[in-house]
Protein backbone atom coordinates (compact mmCIF):
# COMPACT_ATOMS: atom_id res chain seq x y z
CA UNK A 1 0.00 0.00 0.00
CA UNK A 2 1.43 3.41 -1.35
CA UNK A 3 -1.63 5.75 0.10
CA UNK A 4 0.19 8.17 2.20
CA UNK A 5 2.94 9.94 -0.05
CA UNK A 6 1.29 12.52 -1.33
CA UNK A 7 3.31 13.13 -4.55
CA UNK A 8 2.93 9.48 -5.82
CA UNK A 9 3.06 8.42 -9.17
CA UNK A 10 -0.51 8.64 -9.63
CA UNK A 11 -0.90 11.80 -8.28
CA UNK A 12 2.09 13.36 -10.95
CA UNK A 13 0.50 11.40 -13.52
CA UNK A 14 -2.97 12.99 -13.18
CA UNK A 15 -1.16 16.50 -12.80
CA UNK A 16 0.37 16.20 -16.19
CA UNK A 17 -2.43 15.92 -17.51
CA UNK A 18 -4.22 18.29 -16.04
CA UNK A 19 -1.34 20.64 -17.39
CA UNK A 20 -1.18 18.91 -21.11
CA UNK A 21 -4.87 19.87 -20.60
CA UNK A 22 -4.35 23.11 -20.64
CA UNK A 23 -3.08 23.29 -24.43
CA UNK A 24 -5.87 20.49 -25.34
CA UNK A 25 -8.67 22.99 -24.44
CA UNK A 26 -7.14 25.64 -25.41
CA UNK A 27 -6.43 27.46 -22.19
CA UNK A 28 -2.79 28.33 -23.06
CA UNK A 29 -0.96 28.80 -26.34
CA UNK A 30 0.21 25.63 -28.09
CA UNK A 31 3.69 27.46 -28.39
CA UNK A 32 4.02 26.65 -24.54
CA UNK A 33 6.67 23.44 -25.00
CA UNK A 34 6.00 22.83 -21.30
CA UNK A 35 2.00 22.72 -21.98
CA UNK A 36 1.32 21.28 -25.64
CA UNK A 37 4.28 18.67 -25.72
CA UNK A 38 6.09 17.48 -22.54
CA UNK A 39 3.65 16.47 -20.38
CA UNK A 40 1.75 14.41 -23.42
CA UNK A 41 4.98 12.78 -23.97
CA UNK A 42 5.82 11.43 -20.04
CA UNK A 43 2.45 10.40 -20.20
CA UNK A 44 1.81 8.46 -23.32
CA UNK A 45 5.24 6.94 -22.01
CA UNK A 46 3.85 6.14 -19.22
CA UNK A 47 -0.22 5.30 -20.33
CA UNK A 48 1.93 2.85 -22.67
CA UNK A 49 4.09 0.72 -19.97
CA UNK A 50 0.76 0.47 -17.85
CA UNK A 51 -1.27 -1.32 -20.36
CA UNK A 52 1.72 -3.44 -20.89
CA UNK A 53 1.27 -4.04 -16.88
CA UNK A 54 -2.30 -4.74 -16.82
CA UNK A 55 -1.87 -7.07 -19.76
CA UNK A 56 0.84 -8.95 -18.47
CA UNK A 57 0.17 -9.00 -14.83
CA UNK A 58 -3.40 -8.67 -14.57
CA UNK A 59 -6.73 -10.89 -14.75
CA UNK A 60 -8.58 -8.25 -16.68
CA UNK A 61 -12.01 -7.60 -16.26
CA UNK A 62 -14.20 -8.33 -19.34
CA UNK A 63 -14.94 -4.25 -20.37
CA UNK A 64 -10.82 -4.37 -20.41
CA UNK A 65 -10.52 -7.28 -22.97
CA UNK A 66 -13.55 -5.42 -25.01
CA UNK A 67 -11.44 -2.08 -24.99
CA UNK A 68 -8.26 -4.12 -26.08
CA UNK A 69 -9.83 -5.30 -28.78
CA UNK A 70 -11.12 -1.71 -30.00
CA UNK A 71 -6.97 -0.48 -29.01
CA UNK A 72 -5.96 -3.10 -31.33
CA UNK A 73 -8.29 -1.57 -34.51
CA UNK A 74 -7.25 2.36 -33.83
CA UNK A 75 -3.72 1.77 -33.46
CA UNK A 76 -3.22 -0.64 -36.57
CA UNK A 77 -5.28 2.07 -38.57
CA UNK A 78 -3.27 5.11 -37.09
CA UNK A 79 0.29 3.00 -37.60
CA UNK A 80 -1.23 2.93 -41.32
CA UNK A 81 -1.86 6.16 -41.51
CA UNK A 82 1.51 7.28 -40.00
CA UNK A 83 3.35 5.00 -42.34
CA UNK A 84 0.86 5.82 -45.53
CA UNK A 85 1.68 9.67 -45.05
CA UNK A 86 -0.32 12.83 -45.86
CA UNK A 87 -2.90 15.27 -43.86
CA UNK A 88 -6.26 16.11 -43.73
CA UNK A 89 -8.20 19.37 -43.75
CA UNK A 90 -10.91 19.95 -41.82
CA UNK A 91 -12.45 21.96 -44.44
CA UNK A 92 -15.54 23.65 -42.45
CA UNK A 93 -12.78 25.86 -40.39
CA UNK A 94 -9.40 24.93 -42.61
CA UNK A 95 -7.30 23.08 -39.80
CA UNK A 96 -4.77 20.93 -41.16
CA UNK A 97 -4.75 17.50 -39.17
CA UNK A 98 -1.45 15.74 -39.40
CA UNK A 99 -1.26 12.24 -40.11
CA UNK A 100 -0.01 11.07 -36.42
CA UNK A 101 -2.80 12.96 -34.63
CA UNK A 102 -5.28 10.26 -34.91
CA UNK A 103 -3.31 7.42 -33.02
CA UNK A 104 -2.19 10.04 -30.42
CA UNK A 105 -5.75 11.56 -29.69
CA UNK A 106 -6.81 7.41 -29.28
CA UNK A 107 -4.12 6.76 -26.75
CA UNK A 108 -4.71 9.85 -24.85
CA UNK A 109 -8.22 9.35 -24.78
CA UNK A 110 -8.40 5.53 -23.84
CA UNK A 111 -4.82 4.31 -22.55
CA UNK A 112 -5.64 6.46 -19.19
CA UNK A 113 -7.94 3.47 -18.34
CA UNK A 114 -5.34 1.08 -17.75
CA UNK A 115 -3.22 3.55 -15.90
CA UNK A 116 -5.59 4.25 -13.34
CA UNK A 117 -6.59 0.48 -12.96
CA UNK A 118 -3.38 -0.46 -12.57
CA UNK A 119 -2.83 2.55 -9.90
CA UNK A 120 -5.79 0.95 -8.37
CA UNK A 121 -4.04 -2.25 -7.58
CA UNK A 122 -1.51 -0.83 -6.83
CA UNK A 123 -2.98 0.94 -3.66
CA UNK A 124 -2.58 4.32 -4.99
CA UNK A 125 -5.48 5.59 -6.03
CA UNK A 126 -7.84 4.89 -2.91
CA UNK A 127 -11.92 5.85 -1.99
CA UNK A 128 -10.64 9.08 0.12
CA UNK A 129 -8.37 9.95 -3.08
CA UNK A 130 -10.27 9.61 -5.37
CA UNK A 131 -13.48 11.94 -3.52
CA UNK A 132 -10.45 14.13 -3.19
CA UNK A 133 -9.54 14.17 -6.38
CA UNK A 134 -13.22 14.68 -7.73
CA UNK A 135 -13.57 17.67 -6.13
CA UNK A 136 -10.17 18.89 -7.83
CA UNK A 137 -11.59 17.92 -10.75
CA UNK A 138 -14.92 19.78 -10.06
CA UNK A 139 -12.63 23.03 -9.94
CA UNK A 140 -10.21 22.65 -12.14
CA UNK A 141 -12.73 22.01 -15.33
CA UNK A 142 -14.62 24.93 -13.66
CA UNK A 143 -11.05 26.53 -14.83
CA UNK A 144 -11.16 25.40 -18.07
CA UNK A 145 -14.98 26.77 -18.82
CA UNK A 146 -14.24 29.83 -17.37
CA UNK A 147 -11.12 30.77 -18.72
CA UNK A 148 -11.98 29.33 -22.34
CA UNK A 149 -15.33 31.47 -22.05
CA UNK A 150 -12.99 34.51 -21.28
CA UNK A 151 -10.89 33.23 -24.65
CA UNK A 152 -13.94 33.34 -26.73
CA UNK A 153 -15.67 36.53 -25.51
CA UNK A 154 -12.04 38.81 -26.40
CA UNK A 155 -10.94 36.52 -29.60
CA UNK A 156 -15.17 37.57 -31.09
CA UNK A 157 -16.44 39.96 -29.32
CA UNK A 158 -19.48 38.23 -27.99
CA UNK A 159 -20.97 38.43 -24.52
CA UNK A 160 -21.76 34.93 -22.26
CA UNK A 161 -24.47 32.93 -23.45
CA UNK A 162 -23.72 34.41 -26.75
CA UNK A 163 -21.50 31.02 -28.29
CA UNK A 164 -21.07 27.77 -27.69
CA UNK A 165 -18.45 26.95 -25.43
CA UNK A 166 -17.04 22.55 -26.62
CA UNK A 167 -15.86 22.21 -22.63
CA UNK A 168 -19.80 21.56 -22.05
CA UNK A 169 -18.79 17.81 -23.00
CA UNK A 170 -16.42 17.62 -20.41
CA UNK A 171 -18.48 18.99 -17.58
CA UNK A 172 -20.73 16.43 -17.72
CA UNK A 173 -18.08 13.77 -16.85
CA UNK A 174 -17.81 15.14 -13.80
CA UNK A 175 -21.66 13.94 -13.17
CA UNK A 176 -21.09 10.53 -11.99
CA UNK A 177 -18.05 11.34 -9.66
CA UNK A 178 -20.48 13.26 -7.59
CA UNK A 179 -22.04 9.97 -6.60
CA UNK A 180 -19.58 9.55 -4.19
CA UNK A 181 -21.17 12.02 -1.65
CA UNK A 182 -24.15 10.58 -2.02
CA UNK A 183 -24.49 10.30 1.57
CA UNK A 184 -24.02 13.60 1.92
CA UNK A 185 -26.82 15.27 -0.03
CA UNK A 186 -26.67 18.44 0.38
CA UNK A 187 -23.11 18.68 -1.15
CA UNK A 188 -24.13 15.96 -4.15
CA UNK A 189 -27.22 18.27 -4.76
CA UNK A 190 -25.34 21.72 -4.56
CA UNK A 191 -22.42 20.12 -6.99
CA UNK A 192 -25.12 18.76 -9.37
CA UNK A 193 -27.31 21.94 -10.16
CA UNK A 194 -23.29 23.66 -10.20
CA UNK A 195 -22.36 21.55 -12.32
CA UNK A 196 -25.51 20.97 -14.92
CA UNK A 197 -25.32 25.30 -15.08
CA UNK A 198 -21.96 25.16 -16.08
CA UNK A 199 -23.23 22.91 -18.93
CA UNK A 200 -26.10 25.12 -19.85
CA UNK A 201 -24.44 28.04 -20.11
CA UNK A 202 -22.05 25.84 -22.36
CA UNK A 203 -24.83 25.86 -25.29
CA UNK A 204 -24.28 22.58 -26.58
CA UNK A 205 -27.38 20.91 -27.09
CA UNK A 206 -26.21 17.10 -26.58
CA UNK A 207 -24.14 17.71 -23.43
CA UNK A 208 -27.48 19.54 -21.91
CA UNK A 209 -29.77 16.19 -22.89
CA UNK A 210 -27.21 14.25 -21.91
CA UNK A 211 -26.60 15.72 -18.76
CA UNK A 212 -30.35 16.14 -18.08
CA UNK A 213 -30.51 11.76 -18.30
CA UNK A 214 -27.44 11.57 -15.84
CA UNK A 215 -28.81 13.54 -13.73
CA UNK A 216 -32.00 12.02 -13.73
CA UNK A 217 -30.52 8.23 -13.41
CA UNK A 218 -28.36 8.96 -10.26
CA UNK A 219 -31.09 10.80 -8.42
CA UNK A 220 -33.16 8.29 -9.10
CA UNK A 221 -30.49 6.09 -7.88
CA UNK A 222 -29.94 7.75 -4.51
CA UNK A 223 -33.59 7.59 -3.94
CA UNK A 224 -33.86 3.64 -4.38
CA UNK A 225 -31.04 3.24 -1.86
CA UNK A 226 -32.51 5.97 0.41
CA UNK A 227 -33.98 5.11 3.92
CA UNK A 228 -37.67 6.24 3.92
CA UNK A 229 -37.39 8.80 5.99
CA UNK A 230 -34.50 10.05 3.98
CA UNK A 231 -36.90 10.25 0.72
CA UNK A 232 -39.14 12.97 1.46
CA UNK A 233 -36.37 15.32 2.26
CA UNK A 234 -34.43 14.22 -0.83
CA UNK A 235 -37.71 14.16 -2.45
CA UNK A 236 -37.94 17.95 -1.59
CA UNK A 237 -34.54 18.95 -2.40
CA UNK A 238 -34.20 17.57 -5.77
CA UNK A 239 -37.75 19.66 -6.38
CA UNK A 240 -35.66 22.79 -4.97
CA UNK A 241 -32.94 21.92 -7.31
CA UNK A 242 -35.11 21.42 -10.51
CA UNK A 243 -36.86 24.38 -9.90
CA UNK A 244 -33.87 26.52 -9.20
CA UNK A 245 -32.15 25.23 -12.63
CA UNK A 246 -35.82 25.88 -14.72
CA UNK A 247 -35.72 29.25 -13.38
CA UNK A 248 -32.53 30.01 -14.85
CA UNK A 249 -32.89 27.85 -17.77
CA UNK A 250 -35.78 30.36 -18.27
CA UNK A 251 -34.01 33.46 -17.39
CA UNK A 252 -31.37 32.84 -19.71
CA UNK A 253 -33.78 31.73 -22.57
CA UNK A 254 -35.26 35.15 -22.34
CA UNK A 255 -31.62 37.12 -21.91
CA UNK A 256 -30.02 35.18 -24.74
CA UNK A 257 -31.56 35.34 -28.62
CA UNK A 258 -28.76 32.80 -29.25
CA UNK A 259 -29.85 30.15 -26.70
CA UNK A 260 -34.00 30.82 -28.03
CA UNK A 261 -32.05 30.39 -31.20
CA UNK A 262 -30.49 26.83 -30.37
CA UNK A 263 -33.46 25.77 -28.27
CA UNK A 264 -36.03 26.80 -31.83
CA UNK A 265 -33.15 24.90 -34.02
CA UNK A 266 -33.63 21.92 -31.78
CA UNK A 267 -37.49 21.62 -31.97
CA UNK A 268 -37.19 22.18 -35.50
CA UNK A 269 -35.18 19.64 -36.11
CA UNK A 270 -31.91 21.50 -37.02
CA UNK A 271 -28.53 19.50 -36.30
CA UNK A 272 -25.90 22.45 -37.20
CA UNK A 273 -25.09 21.42 -40.75
CA UNK A 274 -24.76 17.62 -39.58
CA UNK A 275 -27.35 16.01 -41.88
CA UNK A 276 -25.44 17.46 -44.69
CA UNK A 277 -22.11 15.76 -43.12
CA UNK A 278 -24.09 12.50 -42.56
CA UNK A 279 -26.34 12.50 -45.86
CA UNK A 280 -22.54 13.00 -47.64
CA UNK A 281 -20.81 10.41 -46.05
CA UNK A 282 -23.59 7.93 -46.64
CA UNK A 283 -23.72 8.81 -50.00
CA UNK A 284 -19.79 8.44 -50.39
CA UNK A 285 -19.72 5.10 -48.55
CA UNK A 286 -22.76 3.71 -51.12
CA UNK A 287 -21.85 4.90 -54.32
CA UNK A 288 -18.08 5.64 -54.25
CA UNK A 289 -17.09 2.55 -51.81
CA UNK A 290 -15.32 -0.56 -52.98
CA UNK A 291 -16.24 -4.29 -51.73
CA UNK A 292 -12.39 -4.02 -49.71
CA UNK A 293 -13.36 -0.86 -48.37
CA UNK A 294 -16.97 -1.97 -47.33
CA UNK A 295 -15.62 -3.92 -45.16
CA UNK A 296 -12.11 -2.76 -44.26
CA UNK A 297 -13.18 0.52 -44.08
CA UNK A 298 -10.80 3.81 -46.06
CA UNK A 299 -8.45 4.65 -43.28
CA UNK A 300 -7.88 6.88 -40.42
CA UNK A 301 -9.99 10.12 -40.80
CA UNK A 302 -11.10 9.40 -43.92
CA UNK A 303 -14.39 11.21 -43.50
CA UNK A 304 -11.86 14.45 -43.78
CA UNK A 305 -11.50 13.37 -47.41
CA UNK A 306 -14.83 13.60 -47.95
CA UNK A 307 -16.95 15.89 -45.94
CA UNK A 308 -16.25 19.17 -44.30
CA UNK A 309 -16.15 17.53 -40.90
CA UNK A 310 -16.35 14.81 -39.02
CA UNK A 311 -19.24 12.83 -38.87
CA UNK A 312 -19.93 13.57 -35.04
CA UNK A 313 -21.36 10.34 -35.09
CA UNK A 314 -19.21 7.54 -33.98
CA UNK A 315 -21.08 5.02 -36.10
CA UNK A 316 -20.50 6.89 -39.12
CA UNK A 317 -17.20 7.79 -38.15
CA UNK A 318 -16.17 4.04 -38.09
CA UNK A 319 -18.09 2.64 -40.88
CA UNK A 320 -16.41 5.30 -43.09
CA UNK A 321 -12.68 4.41 -41.41
CA UNK A 322 -12.92 0.75 -40.46
CA UNK A 323 -15.84 -0.07 -42.58
CA UNK A 324 -18.48 -3.01 -41.08
CA UNK A 325 -15.20 -4.69 -39.57
CA UNK A 326 -14.84 -1.72 -37.35
CA UNK A 327 -18.57 -1.09 -36.53
CA UNK A 328 -18.32 -4.62 -35.72
CA UNK A 329 -15.51 -4.44 -33.30
CA UNK A 330 -17.04 -1.30 -31.88
CA UNK A 331 -20.40 -3.41 -31.19
CA UNK A 332 -18.10 -6.14 -29.16
CA UNK A 333 -16.68 -3.50 -27.13
CA UNK A 334 -19.93 -1.65 -25.94
CA UNK A 335 -21.53 -5.23 -25.26
CA UNK A 336 -18.46 -5.76 -22.91
CA UNK A 337 -18.83 -2.32 -21.50
CA UNK A 338 -22.87 -3.25 -20.79
CA UNK A 339 -21.93 -6.61 -19.36
CA UNK A 340 -19.30 -5.05 -16.97
CA UNK A 341 -21.89 -2.89 -15.66
CA UNK A 342 -24.29 -6.00 -15.49
CA UNK A 343 -22.17 -8.25 -13.90
CA UNK A 344 -20.85 -5.41 -11.24
CA UNK A 345 -21.50 -5.87 -7.55
CA UNK A 346 -24.76 -3.64 -6.59
CA UNK A 347 -22.43 -0.89 -5.12
CA UNK A 348 -21.93 3.25 -5.86
CA UNK A 349 -18.87 2.09 -8.53
CA UNK A 350 -21.35 0.35 -10.26
CA UNK A 351 -23.84 2.84 -10.17
CA UNK A 352 -20.51 5.54 -11.33
CA UNK A 353 -19.56 2.88 -14.00
CA UNK A 354 -23.03 3.03 -15.47
CA UNK A 355 -23.36 6.67 -15.34
CA UNK A 356 -20.28 6.74 -17.85
CA UNK A 357 -21.64 4.18 -20.08
CA UNK A 358 -24.82 6.31 -20.23
CA UNK A 359 -22.61 9.19 -21.32
CA UNK A 360 -20.21 7.72 -23.29
CA UNK A 361 -22.58 5.63 -25.09
CA UNK A 362 -24.89 8.87 -26.20
CA UNK A 363 -22.10 10.73 -26.48
CA UNK A 364 -21.66 8.32 -29.77
CA UNK A 365 -24.54 9.82 -31.39
CA UNK A 366 -23.48 13.11 -30.90
CA UNK A 367 -20.08 13.99 -31.01
CA UNK A 368 -16.33 11.88 -30.72
CA UNK A 369 -16.47 9.66 -27.68
CA UNK A 370 -13.60 7.28 -28.02
CA UNK A 371 -11.03 9.98 -28.49
CA UNK A 372 -12.29 12.32 -26.06
CA UNK A 373 -12.70 9.82 -22.86
CA UNK A 374 -11.60 12.54 -20.19
CA UNK A 375 -9.33 11.99 -17.16
CA UNK A 376 -11.40 12.20 -14.53
CA UNK A 377 -13.59 9.44 -16.20
CA UNK A 378 -10.82 7.38 -17.15
CA UNK A 379 -9.88 7.54 -13.30
CA UNK A 380 -13.16 6.96 -11.77
CA UNK A 381 -13.88 3.81 -14.47
CA UNK A 382 -10.50 2.52 -13.79
CA UNK A 383 -10.91 2.81 -9.93
CA UNK A 384 -14.67 1.23 -10.29
CA UNK A 385 -12.98 -1.88 -12.28
CA UNK A 386 -10.89 -2.54 -9.58
CA UNK A 387 -13.52 -2.05 -6.65
CA UNK A 388 -15.76 -4.05 -8.39
CA UNK A 389 -13.44 -6.92 -9.64
CA UNK A 390 -11.73 -7.06 -6.38
CA UNK A 391 -13.07 -10.82 -5.73
CA UNK A 392 -9.87 -11.48 -5.47
CA UNK A 393 -7.45 -9.48 -3.40
CA UNK A 394 -4.70 -6.98 -4.43
CA UNK A 395 -2.17 -10.08 -3.97
CA UNK A 396 -3.87 -12.42 -6.60
CA UNK A 397 -5.40 -9.54 -8.75
CA UNK A 398 -1.44 -8.80 -9.20
CA UNK A 399 0.86 -11.70 -9.20
CA UNK A 400 4.46 -12.57 -10.21
CA UNK A 401 3.56 -16.41 -10.56
CA UNK A 402 1.19 -16.86 -13.38
CA UNK A 403 -1.35 -15.48 -11.99
CA UNK A 404 -3.83 -16.50 -15.10
CA UNK A 405 -3.90 -19.82 -13.96
CA UNK A 406 -5.66 -19.09 -10.91
CA UNK A 407 -9.56 -19.64 -10.65
CA UNK A 408 -11.83 -17.00 -9.24
CA UNK A 409 -13.02 -17.81 -6.26
CA UNK A 410 -16.15 -16.11 -6.44
CA UNK A 411 -18.54 -16.13 -9.47
CA UNK A 412 -20.42 -12.67 -10.51
CA UNK A 413 -24.61 -13.44 -10.46
CA UNK A 414 -25.43 -12.53 -14.23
Amino acid sequence: MRTNKLFNICNIYIILWCVYNLHRYEILPEENIFVSKLPLGINLIMSIYYFVKVNYKCRLPIYLKGLNLLLVMFVAYGVSSILLGGTHIIKASYIEINNASYIVSILRSLLPIYAFYYFAVQGYLTEKSVKIWALIFVAVYFVYYYVRSITIVVETDQVEGEFTNNIGYLLITLLPGLLLFKEKKIIFLSLLLFVMILVALCMKRGAIIIGIIVSVYMLYIIFKHSKISSRILLLLSSVFVFIYFTQYIGNLYEKSEYFQERVNETLEGDTSGRGIIVSTLLDSFKYDTSVLQVFFGKGADATLDIAVNYAHNDWLEILINQGILGVIVFMIYWICFYRQCAYMCDNVYKNISVAIFIIYMLSTFFSMSYNQVSTFAALLLGFSLFENHNWLSREKILSDNNFRSYEPIIHFKS
